[in-house]
């Protein structure tokens, strides 16, 4: 083989070699872009399902490509979004309680309100058994203890009150339910959520409870007839569960809003210290600071004009030195503070009078936000309050010692009022109900005995009227027989006189 063949072989297996790379080249390249490709898809796909989970885009959103309304890209609304965070840790939660005063003072309030006044026992016909046991149940002192274990239950979601009674030897008997006769309610004593838990199912409701009493120094189980349960904020069933049965804590919505009113009141803390801020112009200063021990030169300068305008209440400047005073400018702040302190009244559902010290009737709608917080109390004291009050004053009459003797008779328990009225608004209620009462009279609607005993006969004045019986039956028959009667006496026109 010649020279040349020897080359041209060369060259054609370099060729053939060279051509097959090429090829891997244009299949590598190739495939790079089908890569490519479908990650850009890929991205696309992913970008639009974040985009779908934020809420930037709606199938059923308002939108316009003209002004770019509900595009994420332009439209900064669309990207807003609810971001759940994690939630008050148990130290947390004790520790803004203990330390905050306004998360103290807002959950605080609406227990304290309600146990304010008290509540008082009706049995109807029988005077000195009611007094008596209003005294028993007075006895318990249920306005501190109950009012606790309401307070628990709004700071880490549920408080119980454990009903001591004389009716068990040993701790092992307290599991059993509580005997239809004792000896007497001992004592109440109250525990928060975290010093006692259900031991069984369901536990919303359990059968059994274990308590840790640290003050005792020993812990035991109790049959959920001995004790009172005061459940937290309604939360979800999967939030309940992990709960363990109790409900959330009141301090978890009202926290950001809280926060923000500490931090802006913190702020302008900060500004006031700062209102009036010195200033001192020192000729050649910047030379003075790069040179060598310079900070210390201008410190000791700052440090004597400062002392010197303490002590003498003058300021010593050289000639080359301008001193004056700059005052933070602090325009507006007032109304953002209001702003922040109105939506931390609102967080904590409680009006800002009662949480600020404010005087009533100091901001629009003073008055209305009074009435709605009064109804928001009567709510939780009919469906809180009331129904717990009934089981602990039927286990004080189930002492063998108690007013009835240790039987339960039919009784019934309400709030006394909220609100005492003035003289002055007492008369005009007596006067705006004595004025209806006359034109129901006049009416023959009520007769004079029905408002005279619905008005009068109870401990206090009232002016819900009640209807008795025999009065409206008699006044029933009375109306049949008048037409009747009326009939009667009609005399007939003679023949001789013509009818008018």
């Amino acid at each position: 083989m010649g020279f040349w063949d020897r080359i041209l072989r060369k060259d054609a297996a370099a060729a053939t070699t060279a051509a097959a790379m090429a090829m891997d080249a244009v299949d590598a390249v190739e495939g790079a872009r089908a890569l490519l490709a479908a990650a850009e898809v890929e991205r696309a796909d992913a970008m639009a399902r974040a985009l779908e989970r934020m809420g930037e885009v709606r199938g059923d959103g308002w939108t316009s490509a003209l002004t770019s309304l509900g595009n994420a890209l332009d439209d900064k609304g669309a990207s807003v979004t609810f971001t759940s965070r994690a939630a008050l840790s148990r130290a947390t939660i004790q520790a803004m309680y203990v330390q905050d005063w306004l998360m103290g003072r807002g959950v605080d309030e609406v227990a304290e309100e309600c146990f304010r006044e008290g509540f008082e026992v009706l049995v109807a016909d029988e005077p000195k058994l009611q007094h008596d046991l209003q005294d028993a149940l007075d006895a318990t002192g249920y306005q501190t203890k109950l009012l606790e274990a309401f307070i628990w239950s709004r700071v880490f979601g549920g408080g119980l009150v454990w009903m001591v009674v004389d009716d068990v030897q040993a701790d092992a008997n307290l599991i059993l339910p509580m005997k239809a006769s004792h000896g007497g309610l001992v004592e109440l004593r109250v525990y928060d959520r975290w010093w006692a838990w259900p031991i069984a199912q369901p536990y919303d409701n359990p059968p059994t409870y274990r308590i840790q009493d640290i003050f005792l120094g020993r812990a035991f189980e109790v049959d959920a007839s001995r004790v009172l349960r005061f459940d937290g904020e309604l939360v979800p069933n999967e939030q309940r569960l992990s709960n363990l049965g109790w409900g959330g804590s009141a301090m978890e919505r009202p926290f950001e809003a809280v926060r923000n009113f500490q931090a802006s009141h913190a702020a302008a803390t900060t500004v006031m210290q700062e209102y009036i801020v010195d200033c001192l112009k020192m000729e050649g200063l910047h030379a003075a600071l790069m040179s060598p021990n310079g900070s210390g030169v201008v410190g000791v300068r700052a440090r004597a004009f400062k002392r010197g305008k303490s002590i003498a209440n003058m300021a010593l400047i050289d000639k080359e030195e301008e001193f004056t005073r700059i005052a933070a400018r602090v325009s507006g702040m007032a109304e953002i503070l209001d702003r922040q302190r109105d939506a931390a009244a609102g967080a904590l559902a409680t009006p800002s009078a009662r949480l600020f010290g404010q005087q009533q009737g100091i901001r629009a709608g003073a008055q209305e936000d009074e009435q709605v917080y009064d109804r928001r109390v009567g709510a939780k004291q009919r469906d809180k309050i009331i129904p717990l009050l009934k089981r602990l004053l039927a286990v004080v009459m189930l002492g063998r010692d108690s007013p009835t003797g240790g039987k339960v008779v039919p009784f019934e328990l309400r709030a006394r009022p909220l609100r005492v009225l003035t003289a002055k608004e007492k008369a005009e209620v007596y006067f705006t109900t004595a004025q209806a009462d006359e034109k129901y009279f006049d009416m023959g609607v009520v007769q004079a005995l029905e408002m005279r005993t619905s008005r009068f006969a109870g401990q206090q004045f009232s002016t819900e009227t009640t209807l008795d019986d025999e009065v409206t039956e008699a006044m029933r028959v009375a109306s049949t027989k008048e037409p009747i009667a009326a009939a009667a006496v009609v005399k007939p026109v003679p023949d001789d006189k013509p009818v008018p």
